[in-house]
């Protein structure tokens, strides 16, 4: 039995089209280790375009002090987050933004970001910027799909 995938968009004419449905996620960047030193790790779970044009990052922090992100003010989810990440487009004027989430355990601070849908031709020149304020670092990832 044909048919469709019961997927449906709508377009606003008013507005710039920034994506369009497709079927399959995409692996933009494979997961990798992005910083280290004595007392962190900051990696990510790879960046993945969604079947919708959504795209999702996850980053985990891993602390060998098993009390830091819990007491350290710094790494509180109640206030400013500690973690933020955005995406430059090339002739898109401002940052692409999207919804995100944290969590804490025992020596892992977890943050999670989906972004507002984008085609994949889109993303020819953009950067994925993810600022561990904590750590006072400003990650640059290539979107590129060239």
């Amino acid at each position: 039995m044909g048919g469709s995938l019961g997927l449906k968009t709508s377009i606003d004419r008013a507005a710039p089209t920034l994506h369009r449905v497709t079927l399959d996620p995409v692996a933009l960047v494979e997961p990798e280790i992005l910083y280290s030193d004595d007392h962190h790790v900051v990696w990510h779970a790879g960046v993945v375009l969604g079947p919708t044009g959504t795209i999702v990052l996850n980053v985990e922090i891993e602390s060998r002090d098993d009390r830091v992100f819990r007491v350290d003010p710094a790494w509180r989810i109640d206030g400013s987050p500690p973690i933020d990440a955005y995406i430059d487009l090339v002739g898109h004027r401002g940052p692409i933004e999207g919804s995100f989430a944290n969590s804490v355990g025992r020596r892992v601070f977890h943050f999670q970001k989906w972004f507002q849908a984008i085609d994949r031709e889109r993303l020819a020149g953009a950067k994925l910027n993810i600022k561990v304020h904590p750590l006072g670092l400003h990650l640059a990832i290539s979107l590129d799909p060239a």
